[in-house]
């Protein structure tokens, strides 16, 4: 069992950029919170990379405080087994002129279950703020459960704000396809895997980090 809490202040101008790679084995718990503050013009981003443990519980919690400040969070969870990946967000926009967007992607096998839950508040004194909310998943097995809830919260009346969720399955065309073409089907599926996931590792720039956080 592993209980993580990580706090962070960002200062008036203050860059972060934080990545999370968790691969722990299946007989493992996880427990991660994660606090940030922001001031004035600040910058954070997380990555998270999540396919370890039987049950993982991710918890991010972000205060836009000043104005200008931006936030990124996005992350991928691969489920397989009965694996319980579990994340959960809430950003709190309490000054004008910021903005914050999640993307997550999610993949579940077998009979395992993928949650997300993305919170978004945007205060009554928070004019100008930009809200960008995604989260897009597979499901591999007939038994395997994805949860999904993108939530906006608005008090503010000049605002930009989208949410979205997505649940679906391999495309069969494009895996014949791929077939077709004389791939094995192992292959092919892997192949449409990996172009759905690139879209959260293509944002990476360090592209040290980036093969990192890729391999296996």
């Amino acid at each position: 069992m592993t209980n993580c809490l990580t706090e962070i202040v960002l200062e008036k101008q203050a860059s972060l950029a934080i990545y999370k790679k968790q691969t722990l084995n299946q007989k493992s718990f996880l427990i991660d919170f994660i606090s940030v503050t922001q001031k004035e013009n600040s910058t954070f981003s997380a990555t998270t990379i999540d396919n370890g443990a039987a049950l993982s519980r991710t918890d991010i919690f972000v205060n836009l405080d000043a104005p200008y400040a931006k936030t990124s969070l996005q992350g991928i969870f691969e489920t397989t087994n009965q694996q319980i990946a579990d994340h959960h967000s809430i950003i709190n926009h309490h000054a004008p002129f910021c903005e914050s967007m999640q993307h997550y992607r999610g993949i579940a096998n077998d009979s395992s279950t993928g949650i997300f839950n993305g919170k978004v508040i945007i205060e009554k004194n928070a004019q100008k703020s930009i809200v960008n909310q995604l989260n897009k998943n597979l499901l591999l097995s007939n038994k395997a459960t994805i949860n999904t809830k993108p939530e906006l919260e608005i008090y503010a009346d000049d605002v930009k704000a989208s949410h979205g969720a997505t649940v679906g399955q391999l495309d069969e065309q494009a895996l014949f396809y791929l077939q077709s073409r004389g791939i094995e089907t192992n292959d092919a599926r892997q192949l449409l895997i990996d172009g759905f996931l690139y879209a959260i590792f293509s944002t990476i720039k360090n592209k040290n980090i980036a093969e990192y956080l890729r391999t296996p």
